[in-house]
């Protein structure tokens, strides 16, 4: 009984060797890079005064985009073109966007540390183009930013 025994080590071995190599198998050396990631039905765009994280979102139909400050200093507006409006699912995109000069829409003021505010409804399939525009929030102005980051939605 005991020489059967011996095996059992060397088994577990192997099913363990075998199990962390299925696991790494599909990570690709550290998760999905921004442009092959799948859509999904919300995507967090986090954001510092420097860094849009990630500048590429992709969603699915019915998808939301929500994006989050995360900087200690800036105030932050997201800018969509007017040519953009059309493509979402409702009418009306208020209280969240509001119509600004320049045939652009823009979003309530996101102030620093961690507030957050999300597209109105969802937008048809198609890339979309936006800027983040970063001022200071008692000096600053959105139309004359510090910094203006860009990024794009995919809604596949």
């Amino acid at each position: 009984m005991r020489a059967s025994r011996s095996w059992l080590p060397l088994t577990v071995a192997a099913w363990i060797a075998v199990l962390v190599l299925l696991g790494c198998a599909g990570t690709n050396g550290g998760g999905a890079s921004e442009a092959n990631a799948e859509p999904t039905r919300q995507a967090v765009v986090r954001f510092t005064e420097m860094q849009l994280m990630p500048k590429e979102v992709r969603v699915g139909e019915g998808g939301i985009v929500v994006w989050t400050n995360e900087s200690d200093h800036s105030a932050a507006v997201v800018v969509l073109p007017a040519s953009m409006v059309p493509k979402f699912t409702c009418t009306d995109l208020r209280p969240t966007f509001g119509e600004i000069a320049g045939d652009a829409y823009q979003s309530e003021i996101l102030r620093p540390g961690s507030e957050d505010v999300g597209l109105p409804c969802p937008l048809q399939a198609g890339s979309y183009d936006y800027e983040l525009r970063l001022f200071e929030l008692d000096t600053g102005d959105p139309d004359d930013p510090l910094v203006t980051l860009k990024g794009q939605i995919v809604v596949e």
